[in-house]
This record gives C-alpha cells, sequence and structure tokens, in this order.
C-alpha cells in the first residue's frame, strides 16, 4: 500500500500548513468499502436490500457516496499526520 505524504509549512510561529497528499489506490479502497456499506444497508423500492445493482446505487446515493469517502479519507489523512 502506498503511503500517505505529508508536507509541513509553517507559515506563522504558531501556524502550521499541511498538504496531504493520499494515492490513488486508497481512495479507491475507500470508495469501494463505502459503496459496499451503501450497497448491503440501501433501501431501494423493487429490491431486497443487499441485492441492489451497484450502478443504481452509485446513481441514486452519489452526493452521500461522496461525502462519506471525503470524511473517511480526512479522517485517515489526519491519524496519519498525529502520528
Amino acid at each position: 500500500m502506498a503511503p500517505i505524504t505529508i508536507v509541513r509549512n509553517d507559515v506563522d510561529a504558531c501556524r502550521v500548513k499541511l498538504d496531504i497528499e493520499i494515492p490513488k489506490e486508497r481512495t479507491d479502497g475507500v470508495y469501494r468499502d463505502t459503496l459496499k456499506v451503501f450497497k448491503q444497508k440501501a433501501k431501494v423500492p423493487g429490491f431486497r436490500p443487499g441485492r441492489v445493482p451497484q450502478g443504481l446505487i452509485e446513481r441514486q446515493f452519489a452526493t452521500q457516496i461522496a461525502s462519506e469517502c471525503t470524511r473517511e479519507l480526512l479522517h485517515l489523512g489526519l491519524r496519519e499526520v498525529l502520528e
């Protein structure tokens, strides 16, 4: 798994700017995991939970999936920074 790249720039005496770069492999993994959770739990009329086609899940829940992925990637990046 590719490492997260963190660049620290001191802005002021008490301020720091962090540039965090998360590799595509890790972002793809987070997307797949998030999509899997949505696929298992989504309630779509005409389908049993866990049996909804992936394309339909991606279209119907695109904004929620994107926000959940962003939240998880921020959490992942901040955890690496704090370590």
